[in-house]
């Protein structure tokens, strides 16, 4: 039987930075499929704007985020609240930047699929 634990404080110090399931992960965590990110922010971290090219579903369980989204010249904020459980799903190629207005927030990210070109930073 397989069978992987962990912790969520462990793992978001880790060398994945809270991935746990995905392209990066080695045994049973390891796929091209899907990949999981269980993320904590005590404090504004140091986000670029990002865009990824698959589809991504973020929840939040504790603090507030404001996610600045963009795509095709088209601009908007959103915010994402822990007391309430929020949560979106971003299309393919939106460009987003995360700021923490309430911290720690806390919550997981999920996106398909698990392909490491499919992420693009902007400095």
């Amino acid at each position: 039987m397989e069978v992987k634990t962990g912790r969520v404080g462990e793992s978001v110090v880790s060398a994945t930075h809270g991935w746990v399931v995905g392209h990066m992960q080695s045994g049973l965590g390891q796929t091209t499929a899907v990949e999981v990110k269980l993320w904590r922010y005590d404090s504004q971290p140091d986000y670029p704007r990002k865009a990824f090219h698959g589809t991504e579903f973020i929840v939040i369980y504790g603090g507030i985020l404001k996610i600045s989204l963009g795509k095709d010249g088209e601009c908007q904020d959103i915010i994402l609240r822990g007391e309430n459980q929020d949560y979106v799903v971003l299309g393919p190629g939106i460009t987003k930047q995360v700021f923490v207005f309430k911290a720690p927030a806390f919550g997981v990210t999920v996106r398909w699929p698990s392909d490491p070109n499919l992420n693009q930073v902007f400095k």
